[in-house]
């Protein structure tokens, strides 16, 4: 792949910083911790570079910022494709000003397998505590009104591709997967 890790982490950070110098909370933690869960997990470079430069918070409206930029910068097409299959499209007639997560950005990424895989880690890291954001009754209603069914849609998708042969290095069952989840995540934060 022409375009490196090292060039999407620059872009990132540099849009990141950006984002931070106007006031917006910093999200680099969570990009570093789902890149690193996509390494440990076997994952090669096109779904690492997808999980540095994915962005989920519509707040600061990164996502589209860094597809556009990883389009422009030459990012390989499968990469383009992946980041755009979990990048939240504006909506000005949406009650949010963003696409529907459920019913729309959810079944797209659950379509393609790098933006598939990445969404999973994603929505993972951000089910895990010691990732949360936001005060605990908070946290706790937003992974179980969007994460808990977010991730039963993608191990759903995950499952039939499995069944077709792609071959992946987690469970696709809810539970077994959230384990596995929390035991790389603990191994990853106690070797760092």
């Amino acid at each position: 792949m022409s375009f490196t890790l090292d060039e999407a982490i620059a872009l990132a950070d540099s849009a990141h910083r950006g984002a931070v110098e106007l006031g917006h909370r910093r999200g680099g933690d969570r990009r570093y911790a789902v890149r690193r869960l996509a390494e440990a997990a076997g994952y090669g470079p096109a779904y690492q570079v997808v999980a540095a430069l994915h962005d989920d918070d519509e707040e600061r409206g990164l996502g589209p910022l860094l597809l556009h930029r990883a389009r422009d910068v030459g990012a390989p097409p499968e990469v383009v494709a992946a980041l755009d299959s979990i990048t939240r499209r504006p909506d000005p007639d949406g009650p949010s000003g963003w696409e529907d997560y459920q019913g729309s950005l959810v079944p797209r990424a659950a379509a393609d397998d790098i933006g598939r895989v990445v969404m999973l880690l994603d929505g993972l890291v951000a089910m895990l505590p010691w990732h949360a954001q936001e005060p605990a009754e908070a946290w706790r209603l937003h992974v179980e009104l969007r994460h808990v069914p977010a991730q039963a849609t993608l191990l759903a998708a995950e499952a039939l591709r499995r069944a077709d042969g792609l071959p992946g290095s987690f469970p696709v069952e809810r539970g077994a997967f959230v384990r596995w989840g929390i035991a790389l995540e603990t191994r990853l934060r106690g070797s760092a």
